[in-house]
């Protein structure tokens, strides 16, 4: 039998009053707790579980606040304009958008640089006197390159934007395959997901949580960069991520790995197809559309390539198919229409510093001293002098001769 229970019951010694009495019920052989006291027992198991939840979470906000996992987007970019050594890199890269448009914000460039990752190496020496931020790693199709430009410009509008055109990107697969690298924007889960990454990455990597969590009282701390303080789990992983003018820093890993400096690296990660996509031209003429109506100068770049892939791209026979996107967008009729759309363009695909490996850190990416060649090309052509009259390329020829005889390839102006 099982035992229910009466209120109000008195001891048999006329004692005080008790809050209940056991009874009997037939037929079973146990003993049943009252509801009450099971609801009881179970709000407080649970609140307890909440409670060490609550405090494992606030853990974990506060020493992932010590290298910069745990805080939003906007107080990275704070963070980072008060400490400009500062190298900052949120988790995913649907995520770098957000910090770089608060930095944009703060900083009111003159010169913007909307692009994938090929054009993380431009820094702002290199375009002084002009006022400049890099927006690369935000935008890898025309679409996502007019989204960006949009939000960049909504409050106020930098002289000129200059944006990446490859050939690659006029292709009908480009935008399908990289519309998971769409920017997420106001994602209130950000410093949540952040958090995790980190600790898993405290479970993935060795002396992590020893040398760069749990230290956080420590004055010298073993994630801190030489200039400044890696913020972001990866960030201090590669010893890589953004400077405060939104360039990029590559890590030792990245730079000249051989499986990286061939041409199949280039065709593998980059699509072909047998002529552009008619819809790519519609998307740019969307994008030329919003700097003339933000009053935006608009110039586009081709960025080199090592040499090795556009010799690939121009005489292999097995891509030919595939590469006549490539020869259509190399073609005097489009370059022709892009002119007559508004757009300078400039096409340093077949520069003469293509032929040069320091150029580059992979076979598409360029290096700093790659691009401060290609700067110094640039300004050999009176189009884009008119544009960036102040720009000195004596001062440009200069920092390159001396970036050349300490072979500083890839850190030209320092961390």
């Amino acid at each position: 039998m099982i035992w229910d229970v009466l209120p109000g019951a008195r001891s048999q010694a006329g004692g005080p009053h008790f809050p209940f009495r056991w009874r009997p019920i037939r037929g079973t052989g146990g003993l049943e707790l009252p509801s009450r006291h099971i609801s009881h027992y179970l709000a407080v198991f649970f609140g307890a579980l909440f409670l060490s939840a609550l405090a494992l979470t606030g853990v974990v906000n506060w020493l992932g606040k010590s290298v910069g996992a745990t805080n939003s987007l906007s107080d990275l970019a704070s963070l980072q304009a008060k400490d400009r050594n500062a190298i900052v890199l949120p988790f995913d890269l649907r995520y770098w958008a957000g910090l770089k448009l608060p930095r944009l914000a703060a900083e009111k460039p003159d010169v913007i640089f909307i692009s994938s990752s090929r054009g993380g190496a431009m820094r702002s020496e290199m375009l002084a006197p002009y006022k400049f931020y890099n927006l690369s790693f935000t935008a890898w199709t025309l679409d996502q390159v007019t989204e960006i430009l949009d939000r960049a410009t909504r409050e106020f509008a930098p002289k000129v934007a200059i944006v990446s055109l490859d050939y690659f990107m006029f292709t009908n697969l480009w935008p399908k395959i990289n519309a998971k690298n769409a920017m997420r924007f106001a994602d209130p889960f950000y410093r949540f997901r952040s958090g995790v990454d980190m600790m898993r990455a405290a479970q993935r990597y060795d002396g992590f949580l020893a040398n760069c969590i749990i230290p956080i009282l420590k004055t010298q701390h073993r994630c801190r960069a030489r200039q400044g303080r890696f913020l972001g789990t990866p960030a201090i992983l590669y010893q890589e991520g953004f400077r405060a003018d939104g360039s990029y820093r590559y890590g030792a890993g990245r730079i000249h790995d051989p499986k990286t400096l061939t041409a199949d690296y280039l065709t593998n990660a980059m699509p072909g197809a047998p002529s552009i996509d008619p819809k790519q031209m519609l998307a740019l003429e969307r994008l030329v559309a919003l700097a003339n109506e933000r009053g935006i100068r608009l110039v586009g770049i081709q960025l080199p390539f090592m040499k090795l892939a556009i010799d690939y791209l121009d005489t292999n026979a097995r891509y030919r198919d595939l590469a006549g996107v490539w020869r259509e967008f190399e073609s005097r009729r489009l370059q022709e229409q892009f002119r007559r759309m508004g757009i300078a363009f400039f096409d340093l695909s077949r520069a003469p510093l293509t032929q040069d490996l320091n150029n580059f850190v992979d076979a598409y990416h360029p290096s700093e001293i790659g691009m401060l060649r290609s700067l110094r090309d640039l300004l050999a052509d009176p189009q884009f002098k008119e544009i960036f009259p102040a720009i000195d390329p004596d001062l440009i020829s200069r920092q390159t001769s001396e970036a050349e005889s300490k072979k500083e390839y890839f850190h030209v102006y320092g961390d």
